[in-house]
């Protein structure tokens, strides 16, 4: 009897852990809208009032620094994924339509631009990124745009295989930056003979490198992150001189160089200095410079 009782008793455990546990599993996956972050919630009421999603899924990060995203399907395959709170990170459509006001997305410069340049491949997605917008077209070529002024920068390439870019830039990057992850990496495939770029890189923490056309720096940018102690002591010896003895305390975030010799260095928040070995040095005070602008040109 004892025997019998414990044999139901098993089948009765594994019925509740089939039954029940799967029943969990699928509610975990397919989730209900309400169950998005608010502001994304917002979002799909806003631009898509009369769309139902067909499903939607939690994505479970990997990376502790950027947590768990939300990916939300409607018909004919268009998805958006938002992030843990909220915040829209794409939005895809393999047939490239985009209901309701999404459309609006893709009715700007850089989408005009993209369809005169590149006339038989649709815009297919839009991922917003912390300098711009990068564009999905049909052909899976990914076009990045500065948002701010609708610059075309370039073609993003594969920051996991790094094969398109030059070993010079890689070993740049290793030696100076041996933590940081890659981001971005665009390639300047503009016919805008004004560029002087070849490649943009940037690194997770929003950290700007960009190298000129023989694959060389030309310009660094933490964006208020300090720049590596290598970088600055890898510049010429009049430059360091320059800098110890008139900005010995320089927090350096940022640095431009322009025509071979010319360095613009932000030593603080507020203050650049110009320094070129074969010229007067400048230094140019942010703070005033925005207060001028402010005065005279805003409002």
């Amino acid at each position: 009897m004892k025997r019998s009782i414990s044999i139901q008793c098993l089948l009765l455990s594994l019925f509740c852990i089939t039954f029940f546990g799967g029943c969990s599993n699928d509610d975990d996956e397919n989730l209900k809208t309400k169950q998005l972050p608010i502001e994304a919630q917002n979002f799909l009421t806003y631009h898509l009032p009369d769309q139902s999603p067909s499903k939607i899924e939690k994505i479970t990060s990997t990376d502790s620094e950027n947590g768990d995203n939300y990916k939300v399907y409607f018909q004919d395959d268009l998805s958006i994924t938002f992030n843990q709170i909220g915040d829209w990170l794409n939005i895809t459509s393999p047939n490239s339509t985009f209901p309701g006001s999404l459309n609006l997305f893709f009715s700007g410069e850089e989408s005009e631009y993209i369809r005169k340049n590149y006339p038989n491949d649709p815009i297919i997605g839009i991922t917003p990124t912390f300098f711009g917008n990068i564009f999905t077209l049909q052909s899976n070529k990914e076009l990045a745009f500065q948002t701010y002024q609708c610059i075309f920068l370039g073609e993003t390439l594969d920051i996991n295989s790094l094969d398109e870019l030059p070993t010079s830039i890689k070993q740049f990057i290793s030696h100076h930056f041996p933590e940081a992850k890659y981001q971005t990496i665009i390639k300047n495939t503009s016919i805008n003979e004004d560029t002087d770029y070849n490649y943009i890189v940037w690194l997770n923490g929003n950290i700007k490198l960009e190298f000129d056309i023989n694959n060389n720096w030309k310009e660094l940018d933490g964006y208020g992150k300090l720049l590596p102690t290598s970088i600055i002591e890898s510049l010429p010896t009049k430059v360091k001189e320059y800098l110890t003895s008139r900005y010995p305390e320089a927090q350096i975030t940022a640095i431009l160089l322009a025509h071979s010799t010319q360095y613009t260095i932000r030593v603080s928040k507020t203050l650049q200095v110009v320094i070129d070995p074969e010229k007067e040095h400048i230094s140019i005070e942010l703070d005033k410079i925005d207060e001028f602008i402010n005065k005279y040109f805003v409002g």
